[in-house]
């Protein structure tokens, strides 16, 4: 016979009911069969059941939660067993585990995960079929937070295009998609046109809707209409989702939906015109010369805009310049190897101490630490800085340049 713990919800939500068990030593103890009687559930403290008189069908068990966060539930017992999350008012079902069997071993092993706005919440074991009585049983919570930017409770906060929260470009932040909050908007401001970035990673997802084709954590920009002006892109765990896009001025919005998951993420909109700049400019020096090597005139401040970024490697160490035989009319130089986030190196030259109208030398390959250049004027004193890049998708990010050296041509 199906049992009726759904049904005895509404009733036991209600009443008060303090059901007496016997204890050793002839000690009594109230049964929390109602959420006006629910004990507290400490996190990381197991709670041990041990029934030894004719007791309801469920327990009850109020729950903290101080922020938003993620919630692991092992219960332990033997009979088949309903277990089920339920908001603060104890009438509305967050989440139903219904009819877990028992193992080979005859033990009803309860093992689940899930991602919960921070508020108040009530836990309930219960025996599945109408008539049984729940045995000894063990209940454990632990509770690890989301430390969301923007903190939401019981029923969210950033969930409407009206509702979302203001962001800064070039700012990291925290959200949570969790089992009742399945989308968060964010607006942000653009006051020229310019070509920006979204970068963002979903955490240790966990289902908990198998009612769609495909089950990630997923992102899109729309315009202040709420209109879309992307593709949707997904986002995984640990691969980081990175999309580029030129937008005109205006307010625009970052909509983020659960797609039948959840988890922790984190996300970063970066403004990389200057970065995309570059990149042209790159790939006109690239393409107009030989040996990897480019020429063109570079300022500092100019420099300094690509600096500006988490994927910015740090400056290469041990430059040398050295000239070579009399009559070569080159120069050697040489830098020591790094391999965290450079994908190569740029070598700048020029007989100005302050860089003008230097000549640059691209260097694509990170393992590579010397290069020669010739057709260099005799006699003259030359100067030399390195830095390195980092190539993210369509995108370069610069290092600072290294402290300059200077070498006579023979």
């Amino acid at each position: 016979m199906r049992n009726c713990f759904k049904k005895m919800l509404g009733i036991a939500a209600a009443a008060t009911m303090m059901l007496l068990v016997a204890m050793p030593g002839g000690k009594v103890k109230a049964v929390s069969s109602s959420i006006m009687t629910a004990e507290d559930l400490v996190f990381g403290q197991e709670i041990k059941e041990t029934v030894i008189a004719e007791p309801a069908h469920m327990y009850y068990y109020k729950m903290e939660l101080p922020s938003s966060g993620r919630v692991h539930f092992t219960v332990s017992t033997k009979i088949t067993t309903d277990f089920a999350i339920y908001d603060h008012t104890g009438a509305k079902s967050v989440k139903y585990w219904d009819k877990m069997l028992p193992s080979s071993t005859g033990i009803t092993y309860i093992d689940k995960e899930i991602d919960l706005l921070g508020g108040t919440y009530y836990v309930l074991v219960g025996a599945y079929y109408s008539g049984n009585t729940l045995p000894a049983f063990t209940l454990k919570a632990t509770f690890e937070s989301a430390e969301e930017s923007f903190t939401e409770k019981t029923e969210g906060s950033d969930n409407t295009y009206d509702t979302a929260r203001q962001i800064d470009l070039g700012e990291t932040y925290k959200g949570q998609i969790a089992k009742n909050d399945t989308e968060d908007f964010y607006a942000f401001k653009l006051d020229s046109k310019k070509k920006i970035q979204v970068e963002m990673t979903c955490h240790n997802p966990v289902e908990y809707s198998t009612a769609y084709g495909k089950h990630r954590v997923g992102f899109e920009l729309r315009n202040e209409d709420n209109k879309a002006i992307s593709n949707f892109f997904w986002a995984s765990d640990v691969t980081v989702r990175r999309e580029e896009k030129e937008l005109d001025p205006g307010n625009y919005f970052l909509y983020v939906d659960g797609n039948g998951m959840m988890c922790p993420y984190t996300f970063t909109i970066r403004d990389i015109t200057e970065t995309a700049k570059d990149d042209k400019s790159d790939s006109s020096n690239d393409n107009s010369s030989n040996n990897n090597s480019s020429s063109g005139s570079s300022n500092e401040s100019k420099d300094d805009k690509n600096t500006n970024s988490a994927y910015a490697p740090k400056t290469p160490t041990k430059l040398a310049a050295k000239a070579n035989k009399k009559g070569s009319k080159s120069i050697k130089i040489t830098w020591a190897k790094q391999k965290s986030k450079t994908s190569g190196y740029q070598i700048q030259y020029s007989t100005d101490k302050k860089f003008k109208n230097a000549k640059t030398v691209t260097i694509k390959k990170n393992t590579t630490t010397s290069k020669t250049v010739k057709n260099l004027k005799k006699g003259k004193k030359y100067y030399v800085r390195i830095r390195a890049y980092n190539q993210v998708g369509k995108s370069k990010y610069y290092s600072g340049y290294s402290k300059s050296k200077t070498v006579k041509v023979k």
